[in-house]
């Protein structure tokens, strides 16, 4: 019966997470998925600017090679200022939530080439991606 309880719970959390990507994904909000993030830094680091939205302290414990920490841009993001043209930005956060809402914002502040990170750090960590900092 635990198991089963287990089960349904992580089942309903999937279908949460992948409603809450689809309403985003409905506004303009476009998706890079965790494997696909980490295929395209294996083979040609540096080619996205990665913007880590949480707090100094959670993203000290870990964060993506590379992740500048701008966690103002969660209730900012006019602050992240101007970017090369050709770049490329994927917001991060530790669930995919908060992210969201930043890319949400810079895509009504003009920036089309943003993208969330769905699941965040925690869909990072379960495609094994690498992470410096921390422990």
């Amino acid at each position: 019966m635990r198991r089963r309880s287990l089960f349904i719970g992580l089942v309903a959390a999937v279908v949460v997470l992948c409603v809450w990507d689809f309403a985003w994904w409905g506004l303009g909000v476009q998706p890079v998925f965790p494997w696909t993030l980490k295929r395209v830094l294996e083979n040609e680091p540096g080619s996205y600017v990665l913007v880590d939205v949480r707090p100094q302290d959670e993203f000290k414990r870990g964060h993506i090679r590379g992740a500048q920490n701008r966690p103002v841009l969660a209730s900012h993001p006019e602050m992240l200022g101007r970017q090369r043209p050709d770049s490329i930005i994927v917001v991060i956060c530790t669930s995919g939530h908060l992210s969201t809402k930043v890319v949400h914002r810079l895509n009504k502040l003009g920036f089309e080439r943003v993208y969330n990170l769905t699941g965040g750090m925690l869909g990072w960590r379960l495609v094994d991606g690498p992470i410096v900092g921390g422990d």
